[in-house]
């Protein structure tokens, strides 16, 4: 605090001095609506405590506030089962029990090797899997978004982070990838025989990590980009029959690079406050757009 901003506070009465308090909490976020100051003055020392206090117990809000599809998070430890560094089994924070694990024949991601904002996250080094096979989901019918936070390393190769299909035959696909380009894109079929591929509209960086949300939904599917919507198009109406995380739909092309986070929900309306906790999470909240409603504090309950 400035000198001069703890000169005005020192000579303010009590009352004064807690409404201040307030408003500097409504600042960060702790607090989301507060009395007028007339009103705030005419109550009690009590009750004008409380509503410090009030604000004070707010805490940081997470996905559990909401129905979430699947939810993988690397920064906690205890849903990982690793031998050595090598992750067997990730599990599924949502609730639903879409455990990941590692798939047969192949090799899983490493844990404990590589952090963001002090955090663990998994990395893939380009021939690793993890997958549920009893994943379905009809994306046409119901949106789904797959928030994520990951980065590719920067090799010029094609890096496939999510598959829901196990066939790459023109128009049976369904996943997305980070392309030679530097473009992200879903790739998905109509089941005319064409895939049909939507970009997310803008050039991505590789060695840096980024805030992204592909939205699933046939023709009214989108993409989302360090809280921004940057594009949407038709994906065609392929279902999910499987979830693989860090590769595409055949066990190739795998991602180089790592994945921190993935949150998966229906609601487009919540969109917004997902960014926003995973981007104070994972320091990325500098990477919000001016606007955004989380750009300058975390969202909390």
């Amino acid at each position: 605090m400035a000198v001069e901003d703890r000169n005005c506070f020192i000579g303010k009465t009590i009352d004064n001095q807690l409404y201040t308090i307030l408003q500097k909490m409504v600042e960060k976020g702790y607090a989301e609506d507060i009395p007028s100051r007339e009103c705030f003055n005419e109550l009690t020392l009590d009750s004008q405590l409380y509503l410090v206090y009030a604000a004070l117990k707010r805490e940081l809000w997470t996905p559990t506030q909401i129905p979430t599809i699947f939810w993988y998070d690397a920064a906690d430890l205890a849903t990982i089962t690793a031998t050595g560094n090598e992750v067997t089994q990730v599990l599924d924070k949502s609730g639903n029990s879409y455990t990941l694990t590692r798939a047969s024949g192949q090799v899983g991601p490493n844990t404990g090797t590589r952090t963001l904002n002090g955090l663990n996250v998994l990395e893939w080094t380009g021939n690793n899997c993890l997958q549920n096979t009893a994943f379905t989901y009809n994306q046409a019918a119901t949106p789904i978004n797959i928030a994520m936070v990951l980065e590719v390393n920067v090799t010029a190769l094609q890096y496939f982070f999510l598959a829901g299909r196990t066939t790459t035959g023109p128009g049976t696909r369904l996943s997305a990838r980070w392309t030679v380009a530097n473009a992200l894109e879903i790739i998905g079929g109509s089941g005319t025989g064409v895939n049909q591929l939507m970009q997310a509209g803008v050039t991505v960086t590789r060695g840096q990590p980024y805030l992204t949300i592909p939205k699933f939904n046939s023709a009214t599917s989108a993409w989302r980009v360090n809280g921004t919507q940057t594009n949407t198009g038709n994906i065609g109406t392929n279902s999910f029959t499987i979830l693989q995380l860090g590769h595409n739909e055949v066990e190739t092309s795998d991602l180089d690079g790592y994945i921190a986070e993935a949150v998966a929900f229906s609601d487009n309306t919540q969109q917004e406050i997902v960014e926003g906790y995973l981007a104070w999470k994972w320091g990325l909240e500098a990477n919000l757009p001016i606007g955004h409603p989380y750009k300058n504090f975390p969202p909390k309950v």
